[in-house]
């Protein structure tokens, strides 16, 4: 083999080799970090629980005597 089709070789598997192994892979799962909820969401779960609580007579900070 002459020195030039060598050469071509040597450029071919080269760009064939960045192709498959360079980094502009796209990965498949970025990580963005945990995300928090918008306000009306917080806001609704919040109205939604306090629905849900049973409602003492005497109010949350009464002492029971027992």
């Amino acid at each position: 083999m002459s020195q030039e089709s060598l050469d071509a070789k040597a450029r071919k598997w080269n760009s064939l080799q960045s192709k498959r192994f360079g980094s502009s892979k796209k990965t498949a799962f970025v990580d963005t970090g945990k995300q928090s909820l918008p306000a009306e969401h917080v806001r609704k779960i919040i109205k939604v629980s306090r629905a849900l609580q049973p409602k003492s007579p005497a109010g949350p900070f009464s002492i029971r005597e027992g």
